[in-house]
């Protein structure tokens, strides 16, 4: 791993908690949502309430005995925490573009989303044949551990999608995050949100892509090498990514089939733009298990 791409990991984990940061107070849109909180109630304003609660357009209409305008706030109350499992992967086709810096992005903004809700939280990083789960994590050091593998080096393998989701699945009612690329049989995906769903839990799918990987760069004959299995392929650019589209449809297909929630990223710059969307399909699945 090049230290290029541990500093862009890192990077990107502190500009998601901002990003995170600034949804959460003052004007944003998720202020009308309420993170962590939810409307019940008016009452009548004491010395001690918080002014920014404060109903004015009803404390105009509130007129008490003397003819004088009654402060009303609202009154509310904490949600239930949610039980949240971010997957990961780690696999060797991550380790293309910015893509370890951009999936670093997204986990940094939701766990700290989810750090604000008091959520449980559970990482499953998906490496090679194996998936490691770091049980009832800080919300806030989630996407420390996250690029600490990547600083090390550990991004090797294909993710299997199937053994991830039935790790996840012993996990119980969750709401699952999961962020990978479109590197998995089109069918994968399915069988891992029908998994979690049998759990009785929720899935939300953040597609991770360069523009390179869709994108003819130029008119040539190439050889393309896999990053996971290293298997050559040598032909004409056209078809290749051909190919390469086709699969990226039949993917998209499968999701929406399956109904899921899913967004694709198409780098780090991306992600960053729709810093909102990526949090409101996380708040939309959430919802679903709440």
């Amino acid at each position: 791993m090049s230290g290029s791409e541990c500093l862009a990991s890192r990077r990107a984990v502190i500009r998601g908690k901002a990003a995170a940061t600034s949804y959460m107070v003052g004007v944003s849109p998720a202020s009308s949502k309420g993170l962590g909180l939810e409307y019940v109630d008016f009452k009548e304003y004491e010395p001690w309430d918080d002014v920014k609660h404060v109903d004015w357009r009803l404390s105009a209409r509130s007129i008490d005995p003397s003819g004088d305008c009654k402060l009303m706030v609202k009154v509310y109350r904490a949600e239930r925490k949610v039980r949240v499992a971010f997957v990961a992967d780690l696999s060797s086709s991550m380790r293309f573009g910015d893509k370890l810096a951009t999936q670093s992005y997204v986990v940094s903004l939701l766990s700290t989303i989810a750090a604000h809700l008091e959520d449980e939280v559970y990482l499953v990083l998906m490496r090679g044949s194996k998936c490691e789960v770091f049980s009832k994590v800080t919300p806030v050091t989630l996407p420390y551990i996250l690029t600490s593998k990547i600083c090390r080096g550990e991004t090797r393998g294909r993710a299997d999608l199937g053994k991830a989701a039935r790790v996840v699945s012993r996990l119980g009612r969750c709401a699952v995050m999961l962020s990978t690329d479109y590197a998995h049989n089109p069918n994968d995906y399915g069988v891992f949100i029908d998994t979690v769903h049998a759990a009785g839990g929720e899935v939300a799918v953040y597609l991770v892509y360069d523009k390179w990987e869709v994108k003819k760069p130029v008119e040539a004959a190439v050889t393309l090498i896999g990053l996971e299995d290293e298997v050559s392929v040598y032909g004409d650019l056209e078809e290749i990514y051909g190919l390469i589209n086709k699969h990226v449809k039949d993917v998209r297909a499968r999701l929406r089939v399956k109904r899921a929630t899913f967004m694709e990223l198409g780098g780090l710059r991306y992600a960053g733009e729709a810093s909102w969307p990526i949090i409101s399909c996380f708040l939309r699945v959430r919802e679903k298990v709440y």
